[in-house]
């Protein structure tokens, strides 16, 4: 899902290994979140969707860190082409599952389609109480929240851009970015009830970790030292998790525990790709890395339909390896028409763009 190479960036990167495995394991994550209850026989299946839901925050961080190694010369040219890939294919799967649900008899709100189609149903995720007057989730497009969200943090690059060319912050980079995440933190927590900025500061700091290309300096010891708080997190987690479950204080923990397990992932192929760089490659440039990678954004926009809601093939009418078969067959299918469908459209308009 994190972006690749165009022609509005300067100082544009080689593929990066670490990157890719990152967004190939971003994508497993999110898919094992939202089905994982469905498998009873693992051990706390109902809970593990809680800690396996830290591929969104990855996707941000990454997204973030590739473009704080890149200079945009033309925002709006920029932005027309993160509309066109980011946004556009996940309207045409929800045009698509609107009608296929108006056909199999559901009700849906004229709000909710009109949303759906300009891919504003993140903006609940925003603020779930005063959104949620106007519009409903379908939840066969659950996961679509994150593209409204990813093109929101896009609309920050001019800005971060603009921050890091200040002579004041070059000179104080460190200093800046630590005052930056400590202040980000405050607010986040301050303003929780109003608006959920998170995802926001998780752009930025990868965008400003970009800018000194942080990932290229991972050693042994800094991988021993975040996994470190890696566990703390995870065991911190456990216990909010057990006596104060859906308390602000879970609630507020729980987004900063994600960021923390999501770019751990980050950071322990980065520091293989720093040791091992010759093995990484192997492993990334394989066939079955590159074509996950491939189709990773259209395996997330699709596979929320055969696991959620209507057309959920995860029921008690059918064996669960029957259910496990479907679903991958389906999602795989679906991810390779839209990719295909998108790529043709996409060769006209960024010739037109």
């Amino acid at each position: 899902m994190a972006d690749k190479k165009n022609c509005n960036v300067k100082q544009v990167t080689d593929r990066n290994d670490a990157i890719t495995l990152s967004r190939v394991t971003g994508m497993i994550l999110i898919v094992l979140c939202h089905i994982i209850k469905y498998y009873y026989f693992i051990p706390g299946h109902e809970s593990l969707n809680q800690f396996l839901n830290c591929g969104v925050q990855l996707f941000i961080f990454i997204s973030g860190y590739l473009y704080g190694m890149r200079i945009i010369i033309r925002f709006k040219s920029f932005l027309y082409k993160r509309i066109l890939s980011v946004t556009f294919p996940a309207i045409i799967v929800s045009v698509i599952t609107i009608i296929a649900l108006i056909i199999a008899g559901v009700s849906v709100s004229v709000n909710s389609i009109v949303v759906y189609c300009l891919d504003l149903e993140g903006l609940l995720f925003l603020n779930w109480s005063a959104f949620s007057l106007l519009f409903s989730e379908i939840s066969s497009l659950g996961p679509l929240w994150f593209t409204t969200i990813i093109m929101l943090c896009y609309l920050l690059v001019p800005l971060l851009q603009k921050v890091c060319s200040l002579k004041v912050i070059k000179n104080n980079f460190k200093a800046f970015l630590v005052v930056f995440i400590l202040l980000g933190l405050v607010l986040c927590i301050a303003l929780r009830s109003y608006l959920e900025i998170s995802y926001f500061l998780w752009f930025s700091i990868g965008y400003f970790t970009g800018k000194i290309k942080i990932l290229d300096k991972i050693r042994l010891r800094h991988l021993l030292v975040y996994s470190v708080i890696f566990v703390i997190a995870i065991v911190l987690r456990l216990i909010l998790h057990k006596y104060y479950d859906e308390t602000d204080l879970y609630l507020i923990y729980s987004g900063l525990s994600h960021f923390i397990l999501g770019t751990w992932f980050v950071v322990m192929y980065s520091f293989l790709n720093n040791r091992y760089k010759n093995a990484i490659s192997v492993v990334s440039n394989s066939k079955v890395v590159k074509c996950l990678d491939k189709y990773s954004y259209y395996v997330y926009l699709v596979h929320g339909v055969f696991c959620m809601g209507v057309f959920n093939v995860y029921n008690d009418m059918i064996p669960l390896f029957i259910s496990t078969i479907v679903f991958v067959l389906l999602t795989v299918l679906f991810a390779i028409v839209l990719e295909a469908i998108f790529r043709l459209i996409q060769r006209k308009a960024f010739k037109i763009i």
